[in-house]
This record gives structure tokens, C-alpha cells and sequence, in this order.
């Protein structure tokens, strides 16, 4: 029985249908899953060999926090224990009990409930956008999630957009982004599958989700592809790009210029200077292991728009190459299997879907303040639960668009 199927269906309910942003949906799946995990009567040995040749980086990462939290002063910064527990709580639930839960499952079968949350959640999407903007009803807004300070949801102050079950437009795309390269793999209508994905990605209106789908998606999409698709492909892209790109750099332009006298991208540049500055200010302990998990709240600054910063000043460098090597562990692993002479042609079509996927994880780890959204961990849990399925043999499906 597949018990990992409700948490990858309820994988993107992080915001709309919670009254809490600690305890969501996929937290209260996996609560029920680890339980059904550890109530068995013995882990088999085939499980403990499942993961532990990746416990080393889980207990590093864990002394780190721990060593963080040793620094900071308890009672007066007693917070510091919420945000290490959070930090451990990443690597436990959304990495280690997936893990476990994929024993003995194919990855289509892993796939199947994580599509048919991706029609759900754009679905969602669609509807909010339209009835947002072009209707009077206010059903969306009534739907329970929790608040979200400093969100402007207005695109040029005219359109709503849409976030569909998340805290925030841009949090949407990621989701879809990083989920997008093994569906299209898993699923046989890879037209109604981009549409659905290029109108969501439209709707939400996320620089960033458009940004990752022309340096990542659209490469994906034209590597997976037979020679004469993949030459007409390219051909009409260029086209498009000469006849349109006068009209793409304006609008980019405009965007610039309306973050730039909205305040939003010169906050963000703000909040970056002011944890480094702080970072670099500190004493060795403080370069090597941080200021301890949330410590922007007793510095007294805001945190970072950035996920990698953040971390950078909370568990100092060796906290953060740890955590960097952890979520770049496969596409590490693939680059390191082509430099050393293995045909980088073998690798399936899944493992080229962990590959750009990871890259997409990087990408968003460096444009939202948030490591703890489950989704960015799927490309890491599917390459260390499948293994050569990913990486060495041949996909059976059609890679043809």
C-alpha cells in the first residue's frame, strides 16, 4: 500500500486550508506516516541500508544547530529553540521519513497522487485569478490560511496574482518549477500538461518563476527531444525571441523600474547587506557555526529574501556548505559520474528531471527566505530513493513533446 501517496498529494497545501504555518497539511501526512513507520515492530535491514550511508550529513547538519544553539543565550532567546527545531525538523520529516516511505515503490507510483496535486493546486490557481480579478466574489479570501506579512498581491497595481494554496505568488512557482521536469516525464500529455503549467506560471505573474522557466524548463524540454522536434523547437524560439524580444526587454524593464519605486527590490538589497555585514562582523566562532537558527530576531534585523543568506548567518559557513552539499547532492553525483567517464547519454529521463530540478531548487533558495517548503527536497528524496533507476538506465516513456 502506497502510504507516502496523501503527503504527495497534499505536498503543496503549505498556506490556504491551515490555521497554522508550522502545522500543515503535509507536516500533519507526514505525522501520520512516521507513525505508521516506527509502530512497525523492527526496521528491516534493508531500511536502515536505505539511508545510512546519508546519516553522516544529517549529523552534521544536526551538531551545527546544536552548536548554534549552545552559543545563544536560552532563556533571554528562548526562540532559538523554535527555529533549530524547525531546522532539524526540515531534514528529519521532508527528507529522512519520505525516504523510508519509498521502499518498495516505483517512482510512477510515487508520481501519480504528486499530478494529480499539481492539476488540484493549478486548478486553484485559475479559479482565484479569475474570480479575483474580473468578479466580485470573495470566496478565495475567506478560505483559511495564515497571515502573510508585507505581501502585495497586485501585479503594476492592476491584477491580482494568483497564489493558489501557498503564502505567496512566487512560492507557487516554485512549487510548480521544481515538480514540472518529472511530470512531463511521467505523463503521456506533455502538451496539456505545459499549458496548464505555462498559464499557472502567467497567472501567479513571478519574475522568478519566469526566469527559471526560460534558463532551466525550456532546456529541459529541447534536451529531452528527438533531433528534428528539438531543430524546429529551437528554430521557433529564435524567431520569437527576434520578433518579440523589443517588447520582453521594455516589459522587463518596466518591472524593474516598479520594483525599484515600489521599495520591493531595494528592501531586498537591504536585507541581504545587513546579514552579511552582521556575518562578517562576528567573531570565528560566529563565521564558523553562526549566530544560532533565527538569529535575525535578537539582532534585531530583518531577515534575508534569501534562503542560503539566512542560513549563512544562523549556522555560519561549515552549517551552510553542509546543507548546500546535502540538497546538491544529485546533481553533484551526475556531474561527477560525467567528468570521471561514465556516458552522460545514460542518464533516464528521471535523472535528467533531478538534475534541472535541483537547479531550480538552488535558484529559489536564493530568491525566497524559506528552506522548509517540501517541495524543494523531492528531487533529493526521489535520487536517493530510486538510485540507479535515476541515474543509469534507460526511461521507457516518450520524451517526445
Amino acid at each position: 500500500m502506497n502510504f507516502l501517496a496523501p503527503y504527495f498529494f497534499l505536498l503543496p497545501f503549505t498556506s490556504a486550508f491551515n490555521v497554522s504555518p508550522v502545522l500543515t497539511l503535509p507536516v500533519i501526512s507526514l505525522v501520520f506516516l512516521s507513525a505508521y513507520q516506527f509502530s512497525k515492530p523492527f526496521i528491516t535491514k534493508s531500511y536502515v541500508l536505505a539511508v545510512s550511508s546519508y546519516q553522516l550529513f544529517i549529523f552534521a547538519i544536526l551538531l551545527c544547530g546544536t552548536l548554534s544553539v549552545c552559543f545563544s543565550v536560552f532563556i533571554k532567546y528562548s526562540f532559538v529553540y523554535t527555529h533549530t527545531i524547525s531546522l532539524l525538523f526540515v531534514f528529519f520529516a521532508f527528507v529522512m521519513i519520505p525516504l523510508i516511505g519509498l521502499k518498495g515503490h516505483s517512482i510512477d507510483k510515487m508520481l501519480k497522487p504528486l499530478h494529480f496535486s499539481f492539476y488540484v493546486v493549478c486548478c486553484f490557481c485559475f479559479f482565484e485569478f479569475l474570480t479575483l480579478n474580473f468578479t466580485t466574489i470573495d470566496i478565495v479570501n475567506k478560505i483559511p490560511r495564515p497571515d502573510v506579512a508585507d505581501y502585495s498581491p497586485l501585479f503594476f497595481q492592476v491584477l491580482f496574482r494568483a497564489r493558489s494554496t501557498f503564502e505567496e505568488s512566487g512560492h507557487f512557482a516554485s512549487f510548480i518549477t521544481v515538480v514540472f521536469p518529472f511530470l512531463y516525464i511521467y505523463t503521456k500529455r506533455k502538451k496539456e500538461l505545459l499549458i496548464v503549467f505555462l498559464s499557472s506560471l502567467a497567472m501567479s505573474a513571478s519574475v522568478g518563476g519566469i526566469i527559471v522557466f526560460i534558463l532551466l524548463i525550456i532546456p529541459f524540454i529541447i534536451f529531452l527531444q528527438k533531433a528534428k522536434v528539438k531543430f524546429f523547437i529551437l528554430t521557433s524560439l529564435a524567431l520569437f525571441m527576434v520578433i518579440f524580444s523589443p517588447i520582453i526587454i521594455s516589459k522587463l524593464i518596466d518591472i524593474y523600474n516598479f520594483k525599484i519605486a515600489s521599495g520591493s527590490l531595494t528592501g531586498r538589497f537591504e536585507s541581504y547587506f545587513d546579514s552579511i555585514d552582521l556575518f562578517f562582523s562576528g567573531s570565528i566562532y560566529n563565521l564558523l557555526f553562526g549566530f544560532g537558527p533565527g538569529s535575525y530576531q535578537y539582532l534585531l534585523i530583518e531577515p534575508a529574501i534569501n534562503a542560503y543568506i539566512n542560513l549563512l548567518r544562523d549556522i555560519g559557513l561549515i552549517g551552510l556548505l553542509l546543507f548546500f552539499l546535502f540538497v546538491n547532492f544529485p546533481a553533484f553525483y551526475i556531474m561527477f559520474r560525467y567528468f570521471t567517464g561514465a556516458s552522460i547519454e545514460k542518464l533516464s529521463g528521471y535523472g535528467w528531471a533531478v538534475f534541472f530540478a535541483t537547479l531550480a531548487v538552488n535558484f529559489w533558495l536564493l530568491s525566497i527566505p524559506n528552506y522548509f517548503y517540501p517541495h524543494f527536497y523531492i528531487p533529493l528524496i526521489f535520487f536517493l530513493g530510486f538510485g540507479k533507476k535515476i541515474y543509469m538506465e534507460k526511461s521507457s516513456n516518450d520524451l517526445v513533446l
